[in-house]
Formats: C-alpha cells, sequence, structure tokens
C-alpha cells in the first residue's frame, strides 16, 4: 500500500471554498489501453484501483501481468464529476432577489440523508471458489472448468480461489486443463488454496496459479504421469513422455513466479533438489541444507516446506481473509457462480464413470460365464457311434449327454446376449463421453463393432447347433 500525504492548509480551503485536486493514477496496459483513477493497493501479483466506467464508480484488479507501467500523478478535480458549487457566505454575499425569483443555492445541510440498505453501498471485491475435490478427469473434469471459468468471466468477476484436495487422476485431462487456465489468465487471477493434498495431476493448479496457500499438513507433489506397469507397458517411452510432462509444468509454475525446478522434480526421478537453512530450494547442496528429493524419488513437498521456502503461504483462517492478504477490502465470495457448476458436471463424470465400470464388469462377467457354458469347450459328453443303413459312421449323444449340450448352448446364448447389452451400453456412454470430452470413457468404434459382430455371430453359430453339435469338433 502506497500513502502519498497530502500537505494543505485547511483554512485557506475553507475560506476560498476550493475543492481538493482528487489524487489519481494511471495504468498503461500491455495491450496499449489506460485505466485511470486512484490505487487503492498493490501486491506482487495485482493492482486494485478505484475507476469509472461511464461515469459510475467502480473498483478493478489488475494482475501485473497485465501492467506495461504505472503513473502516479494527479487529474483535474472534475475527475470523478462536477464539483458542488460552495455555499455562499451570507456575511459578505447578498442575495439579488429583487424579481421574487427563488435563490440560486444548494439544499440546506440539515436536510434529512435518503434512506438506503447499508449493504448496498458497501463496495466489494468478489472472488469465485472453484473446488478441486476428487479424480482429475472424473469429479474434476475439463469440460466442467471450462464452463466455469466461462460464468465466473461472463460476471466480471477477477479473482478465482481453487481449493485442492485431489490424488490426482488422468494426465490428460490435467493437460488440457492447464491450456483452458492458460485461454482464462487475461482475465482471471488465480489463488490456490492446498486443503489437504495437490498430488499427482493435481499439481497443475497450484503451478497455474498467481499465489499459492497452504493448509497446515497439506502436501503437494507426487505428479509423476507413466510408469511401466500402468501405461505403456515400455520403461523408455514411459520416461519421454514423463519429461515432457515435467517439462510442461515446470514451465507453467515459472511463467507464474514459482519454483520451476520444484514442479519439476514431482514428475521425474532426475532431480535433486536441498532446502538451506534459510528456507531456499536448489539444486545444489550447501552448508547445513537438508536434502529433500532424491534422484531416486519423485518430490512430496509439505506445506511446511513451502512455506520456509516462499513457495506458499499458510493459511488458518476462512477465505475471505485472503482479501487482508491482498490488501483488498471487502473481499467475498460470490457464492455458487463455479462450485455449482463443477458439481453438476462432477455428477455428470461420475455417473458415466459408474455406468461405464458397471457395463465393464458385467461383459467381464459374462464373458467368463460364456467360456464355462459354450458347449464347445467341454469334453464331458458319451458319444454314440452306428452306422446307417449306407454302412455310414453316423454320431449322436446319449440321453444325459443331449441335456448337457442343450442346455449348456442355451445358457451361452444367454451370457451372450448379456455381452450383447453391456456393449450398448458401453457405446451409450462413450457417445455421451464424446460430447463431455471425457477420452478415457470412449470406446474406439472399430474394436467396439468388430466385438459387437462377433458376439452376434457366436449367437448364430450357437442357435444352429442347439440339437445339431457340429460332429467334426467334437470328435476331432
Amino acid at each position: 500500500m502506497r500513502y502519498r500525504p497530502i500537505v494543505v492548509t485547511a483554512l485557506f480551503l475553507l475560506i476560498c471554498g476550493f475543492t481538493p485536486l482528487a489524487k489519481a493514477d494511471i495504468l498503461t496496459l500491455r495491450d496499449g489501453s489506460t485505466i485511470e483513477g486512484e490505487i487503492l493497493s498493490e501486491t506482487r501479483t495485482k493492482v486494485v484501483i478505484k475507476t469509472k466506467i461511464a461515469n459510475i464508480k467502480t473498483t478493478k484488479t489488475i494482475a501485473r501481468r497485465q501492467i506495461k507501467e504505472v503513473s502516479y500523478q494527479s487529474l483535474a478535480d472534475d475527475f470523478w464529476g462536477i464539483p458542488k458549487k460552495p455555499t455562499p457566505d451570507p456575511a459578505t454575499t447578498a442575495p439579488d432577489n429583487s424579481e421574487g425569483e427563488a435563490l440560486d443555492t444548494d439544499e440546506p445541510e440539515t436536510r434529512p440523508p435518503q434512506r438506503t440498505h447499508i449493504q448496498d453501498n458497501v463496495e466489494r471485491t468478489h472472488f469465485a471458489v472453484v473446488p478441486i475435490h476428487g479424480t482429475i478427469g472424473v469429479e474434476v473434469n475439463a469440460y466442467g472448468l471450462r464452463k466455469a471459468l466461462t460464468a465466473v468471466k461472463k460476471r466480471r468477476i477477477e479473482h478465482v480461489v481453487f481449493t485442492i484436495d485431489s490424488p490426482g487422476g488422468y494426465v490428460y485431462q490435467a493437460l488440457e486443463m492447464m491450456e483452458i487456465l492458460k485461454e482464462f489468465d487475461d482475465a482471471l487471477i488465480y489463488h490456490a488454496v492446498i486443503e489437504e493434498g495437490a498430488i499427482s495431476a493435481a499439481s497443475i493448479f497450484a503451478a497455474c496459479s498467481d499465489d499459492i496457500f497452504v493448509r497446515p499438513g497439506s502436501r503437494l507433489g507426487g505428479a509423476v504421469a507413466f510408469s511401466e506397469d500402468s501405461s505403456t507397458g515400455n520403461a523408455t517411452v514411459d520416461a519421454k513422455m514423463n519429461s515432457i510432462w515435467a517439462s510442461e509444468i515446470a514451465s507453467r509454475a515459472e511463467a507464474k513466479g514459482h519454483h520451476g525446478e520444484v514442479f519439476r522434480a514431482m514428475a521425474v526421478l532426475d532431480v535433486q533438489l536441498f532446502q538451506a537453512p534459510d528456507g531456499s530450494i536448489s539444486t545444489t547442496s550447501s552448508a547445513g541444507a537438508e536434502q529433500i528429493d532424491t534422484a531416486s524419488t519423485i518430490l512430496t513437498i509439505r506445506a511446511a516446506q513451502m512455506v520456509k521456502a516462499g513457495i506458499a503461504t499458510e493459511l488458518t483462517g476462512e477465505l475471505d481473509d485472503l482479501g487482508e492478504i491482498f490488501g483488498i477490502k471487502n473481499f467475498a465470495e460470490h457464492k455458487n457462480v463455479a462450485s455449482k457448476i463443477m458439481k453438476q458436471n462432477a455428477d455428470v463424470y461420475t455417473k458415466l464413470e459408474a455406468r461405464r465400470e458397471k457395463a465393464i464388469d458385467v461383459l467381464n462377467d459374462a464373458g467368463e460365464s460364456f467360456e464355462n457354458n459354450d458347449p464347445l469347450q467341454q469334453d464331458d459328453y458319451t458319444i454314440v457311434r452306428r452306422r446307417n443303413r449306407n454302412n455310414s459312421l453316423v454320431y449322436s449323444f446319449d440321453g444325459d449327454s443331449s441335456q448337457k449340450w442343450n442346455r449348456r448352448t442355451q445358457d451361452a446364448i444367454k451370457d451372450c446376449e448379456t455381452m450383447r447389452s453391456a456393449l450398448k451400453e458401453l457405446a451409450a456412454v462413450s457417445k455421451a463421453a464424446k460430447k463431455y470430452e471425457a477420452t478415457h470413457m470412449i470406446i474406439d468404434e472399430n474394436e467396439g463393432d468388430d466385438t459387437y459382430t462377433n458376439v452376434i455371430r457366436t449367437i448364430q453359430r450357437l442357435r444352429d447347433q442347439y440339437g445339431s453339435p457340429p460332429w467334426s469338433r467334437l470328435i476331432g
């Protein structure tokens, strides 16, 4: 906060009836535009300025990255409007009322003030909460994030607070959300509040935020994206993909003024980090430094370490308390602007994911059941051989084996019908997933069509074989 003392002789102003010049400033933005008004507060990441739009007073918060230059100067005394005429001094001024006209004077000071609701007169700087709770790509998804930030921007809310408690999730969704955050970067100011953990893919919200706040005991990191067991199955390919992911998140963190190597160490193994007694973090050791990450570990950094390093600020109070830290008076949440949208889309993704998982389980269970019921997969039949009138060998089952064959055939058909229904459900989920950009729930159309066709053919084969076994396959 800057203090600009104004030294004026109050008596001189009262006698002469002058209105003091309104102290005002000019922000020159990088796009060439300017904003004139009175700067209320300044921080490392933003400037809050009182200005006017269409002659209406308002308060704007401008991100430092948007500002090219700040000029401190005075504007004309009518900047905030036409100055009120001074009340004439009756001792020195004789009113001219010779024609009997009404006196052109201001309203008496004793007039009762107009009644208003105090709350309506309070100027507030609003923020919107975007909850990052749950799995990235399910409860927290790119589709919902875009809609939420669009709604925030539409309401001209400049501050977004991410409250983070996530174990991570799908990296492709994290990368998509990183791009979405970049799109809104010029319009919005991001603040990350790590409630419990910003783990793995969730760490991008810290990397992409202008400020990072941590609750005591919270954690950030563990952002390794690919491993030999869970992705490509190729350690070399996985290492390359991890390197790309690490570069993306580190680059974004550095663009926001954060420690790039700290974020890179959360994704790859080849980084070593040391924290000196003064809290600073470096890739090289120094006297008294503590090694917080080795070349064989993935960094997960604790709240206390982040605060000591100056990477984050501890927050123990309410989100409204952030206003005091920013130097913003009446910093208040605009309820449900973004959180409601995030919840709605979380519900959509969660339901789709549940439908998908159920369909896959049904498909797998029916497949296992089919393997047990397919009559061609069994060999416990008693086959009777005899010659017909033409002296040709003919085959038949005994009574018990015939019943087994027909019963198994019917059960196998039911299994196939169940698989067909499950495949239809997966196709429906896939169609919805395309709309909501949930790539991990989308089925390859060619693969899905081939599987469905094979099931239909198997059903037809079983129906053809009911009561008429393929003896050539049974007797070898």
